[in-house]
């Protein structure tokens, strides 16, 4: 039997490599945007961008683990199944339970990887991006202005269409409130530990929607801005983000924030609920894989795929639903505030989350009886 674990342990690790490095490349090409935005005018180096993006895929493991696993199972046990391997093993004695020992061996492992991501791993990585990035933009040099070129300096967003010594033409600034700066002309004078901007003849645009689509604009002759450098930001500590937190110390800074907003605690939920997408998908895959024949591989691709995208199309409504059970506008909220009090949406948030892997849990039971027991 440790010569037929070994085997099958072996097919899924092939294949869960393979599906795994194509989904982690994927999501890492998602990042691309976000961090050329971030950096975009500032002089660094190549190696600094590849560190960067490299800090950005743990933050993907919590999708691209769960995705792997379920086209490794359909895969590596699709293959088997084609080749009659599966009927081989029955007839020597060896029972469906032994044969998907290694897979839910092997989905347990994962599991229990999949939370160390989503907790310690991701939350790290993340923090330690941000930080990367925010050094990028601390350390920006105020001579690297140039024309026609956004760069980034504290806070802001800086363009400039023409530098004559420290005078300026046509210059463009946005702010972490998204106001908007502009000047027809102006003059930069530097000092020790901030930048000065004497700008004249411009407009401030300040937005008076969330959306960012309608603005209030004030006209004004001249206007001085004062832009603080690096050097007083540099002994301060970056504060953590909510998805820059394990599940315990985000539980702690609920507990003594005494924050029950449902949208916290939905990010505090997903992180328990997350990593067991292993085993729900493992529920799914296992029968199914067990039960293919000719078309192997090409079966178990296109069953993965479908299962994916499935559990994750329930798990977006859930997610959005548990979201929007404190929103006023939403319609959820009007239906449940006539059956529920707010402490109990506030417990409900704490099941609902489980419901995506739940029902595929159900489902894969179903089909393990339905199938395998009456055609294995």
């Amino acid at each position: 039997m440790k010569i037929i674990t070994r085997y099958i342990l072996k097919e899924l690790f092939f294949f869960f490599i393979l599906a795994f490095v194509i989904f982690s490349t994927l999501f890492m090409l998602t990042n691309v945007y976000k961090v050329i935005n971030n950096l975009l005018g500032q002089n660094i180096s190549t190696f600094t961008i590849i560190k960067i993006f490299m800090l950005y895929i743990p933050a993907s493991f919590q999708l691209t683990i769960p995705m792997s696993i379920m086209i490794a199972i359909l895969m590596s046990l699709g293959r088997l199944a084609a080749d009659s391997e599966i009927i081989v093993l029955r007839a020597c004695g060896v029972s469906i339970k032994q044969i998907s020992k290694p897979v839910w061996i092997f989905a347990i492992l994962m599991t229990i990887f999949n939370f160390y991501s989503i907790n310690y791993l991701s939350p790290m990585s993340l923090y330690k991006a941000r930080k990367t990035i925010q050094k990028i933009l601390e350390n920006t040099d105020t001579l690297t202005l140039s024309e026609k070129k956004t760069i980034n300096i504290n806070t802001k967003k800086i363009t400039i269409e023409k530098i004559d010594n420290n005078h300026l033409t046509n210059i463009k600034i946005i702010d972490e409130f998204k106001n908007i700066i502009t000047a027809q002309s102006g003059i930069i004078e530097y000092s020790e530990n901030e930048i000065i901007l004497k700008l004249t003849d411009g407009y401030l645009d300040k937005p008076v929607s969330d959306n960012f689509e309608k603005y209030d604009r004030n006209k004004f002759g001249e206007l001085v801005l004062t832009i603080e450098l690096s050097e007083t930001n540099k002994n301060k500590e970056l504060p953590k983000k909510d998805d820059e937190l394990s599940y315990f110390e985000l539980a702690k800074k609920i507990k003594s924030k005494n924050n029950n907003a449902p949208e916290t605690l939905v990010d505090l939920y997903l992180k328990l609920t997350i990593p067991f997408a292993c085993i729900a998908l493992t529920f799914v895959g296992l029968p199914i894989g067990l039960t293919a024949r000719r078309t192997g591989k090409a079966i178990g691709f296109t069953w993965g795929i479908l299962s994916i995208f499935v559990y994750y199309l329930i798990t977006s409504g859930v997610n959005a639903i548990a979201y929007n059970l404190n929103n006023p506008k939403a319609l959820i909220n009007h239906l449940l505030q006539y059956i529920f009090t707010k402490s109990d949406i506030l417990f409900l948030i704490k099941y609902i989350l489980w419901l995506p892997n739940i029902i595929m849990c159900i489902f894969g039971m179903l089909i393990y009886f339905k199938f395998v027991k009456n055609k294995l």
